[in-house]
């Protein structure tokens, strides 16, 4: 088929208004992000790191957006949402790839910050709450779990946890480890760690 620059100009636009309102949402979401984050106190920030299932899904709508480019110029015939499919997609990516750096995971001087990218839950730990923490290995990346608890609610024990890549896993425990006296369990160090991690799970 060939390309049609009249309609392509017409699905440009419904692309432009469609990318309006989600940028426009990931504005606001970001606006109250940052209301949340002014109560945080927990100094400067010194580390962070991305959550390595959302870079997956960029790379994985990437390829989505390269075969609808394909089957847009290639197979389909010259329509509107032919052409707006694509698009939306290439929208959706730069939308994601926003609130992945607007919501990665901020390792600072007193605690750590995170924050869920689809769920909007967020998380700030003082590094004085942490108990005990575990970090397990996956094919893709590490869980990191810490166990904490609040001084108003001392007998609670809360989890705060978070992906992490390999690369970053062992930065991010040298940091937390040397922050707290609280230790943090591997379940690929052998011996205690692996045989103390299957008895919790």
């Amino acid at each position: 088929m060939e390309f049609d620059q009249r309609i392509f100009l017409h699905a440009l636009y419904v692309a432009f208004v469609y990318a309006a309102l989600a940028f426009g949402a990931t504005w606001y979401r970001q606006s109250v992000d940052n209301m949340e984050m002014r109560k945080v106190h927990l100094g400067e920030d010194i580390y962070f790191t991305y959550d390595p299932l959302l870079l997956l899904v960029i790379a994985g709508l990437f390829v989505v957006f390269l075969i609808f480019a394909f089957l847009c110029l290639f197979v389909w015939n010259s329509t509107i949402l032919a052409y707006v499919i694509p698009l939306a997609v290439l929208v959706n990516i730069c939308q994601i790839s926003l609130r992945t750096h607007f919501q990665r995971m901020n390792i600072k001087t007193r605690g750590i910050v995170g924050r869920n990218v689809f769920s909007g839950k967020f998380e700030a730990l003082e590094y004085s709450n942490v108990l005990l923490g575990e970090v397990q290995r996956d094919a893709f990346w590490d869980l990191l779990t810490l166990h904490y608890a609040t001084p108003d609610k001392p007998r609670e024990i809360r989890l705060f946890r978070r992906r992490v890549s390999h690369s970053a896993r062992d930065r991010v425990i040298k940091i937390v480890e040397s922050s707290t006296d609280a230790r943090i369990f591997r379940n690929d160090a052998g011996g205690n760690d692996a045989d103390f991690l299957k008895n919790i799970s």
